[in-house]
């Protein structure tokens, strides 16, 4: 459904967080496999990657509408 992607400088390092949205786990499974929570690693991480996470943290996304001014 989308992602979001962040970079933050730090010194000589640039670091990376991708935030996904899916519209379930199961769809996230049918990417990703049964354990959804094993990171899925690419060809070239180890060339790009100095530390790359072991892990993928899910959350369930519940949006509430409190007519909060835009």
């Amino acid at each position: 459904m989308g992602y979001r992607l962040m970079r933050e400088a730090v010194g000589a390092e640039t670091h990376f967080m991708v935030v996904s949205y899916w519209r379930s786990r199961d769809d996230i499974g049918a990417y990703a496999g049964d354990d959804i929570r094993k990171t899925r690693h690419h060809p070239r991480d180890a060339e790009l990657l100095i530390d790359p996470e072991q892990a993928v943290a899910s959350y369930d996304l519940t949006v509430i509408n409190l007519d909060c001014p835009r």
